[in-house]
């Protein structure tokens, strides 16, 4: 029960770290290049689950299941990773 529902949280725990020690091990540029699609990633994922709840809470749309953010996150990131390519703000 509680262990195989875990089970994909420590997959992602550790899919996260090693995307954390390939920031922490790049250069510059890249290093600032990644945070910054990882936070526009963040933000578009925030907002769309932000419009999401809400949309549900008031228009009845079918409710989505929370572990859709993960990958939904990622979807993000690579939607934003052709546009941000510069580390200039």
């Amino acid at each position: 029960g509680y262990v195989v529902a875990l089970l994909p949280a420590v997959a992602i725990m550790g899919q996260l770290w090693a995307v954390m020690r390939l920031i922490a091990t790049a250069d510059e540029y890249v290093r600032a290049v990644t945070l910054k699609r990882f936070v526009a990633a963040a933000c578009l994922m925030m907002a769309a689950a932000t419009c999401w709840g809400f949309l549900e809470l008031y228009k009845g749309l079918p409710h989505l299941q929370a572990w859709y953010v993960y990958p939904a996150f990622w979807g993000f990131y690579g939607l934003v990773t052709p546009f941000v390519r510069t580390s200039r703000p």
